[in-house]
């Protein structure tokens, strides 16, 4: 949704200095609250562990490149 925010908001004066929200977003549910703490969780599960091995952290279902 962060993204699709800063694509309308393109169409603006300055509005390229909306880029802060979405990479901080981003950033945030990459490395600090979202799948860190997911993978926490789920440490112990190795049902969890193969399915993260072969599937992209951040578009679940899609595959990792190999």
């Amino acid at each position: 949704m962060w993204w699709g925010i800063f694509i309308l908001a393109l169409s603006e004066p300055g509005g390229w200095t909306t880029i802060v929200s979405p990479v901080l977003v981003t950033f945030l549910l990459v490395r600090v609250s979202g799948i860190p703490l997911l993978e926490r969780k789920y440490a112990g599960n190795a049902q969890f562990q193969t399915y993260a091995r072969r599937t992209s952290a951040f578009v679940p279902g899609v595959p990792k490149n190999s």
